[in-house]
């Protein structure tokens, strides 16, 4: 997935629900998504930022 570039559909969605989540698991899974989808934010980069494996960000996009 390396260099490959990720597509986020709807990313104003993906704002709007990260800003009413409560659930801090979930909070952290669609933030990684905003800052790819509204940040410009590399994979590589979103990882870092959320402190997880890219491994887990992987499945996280996935689900």
């Amino acid at each position: 997935m390396k260099g490959d570039k990720i597509q986020i559909n709807d990313p104003e969605l993906v704002e709007e629900l990260l800003k009413r989540e409560v659930d801090f698991t979930v909070w952290k899974k669609l933030g990684l998504l905003n800052a790819l989808a509204n940040c410009k934010t590399s994979f590589e980069q979103a990882a870092r930022l959320f402190d997880v494996p890219h491994s887990t960000a992987y499945v996280w996009i996935r689900k």
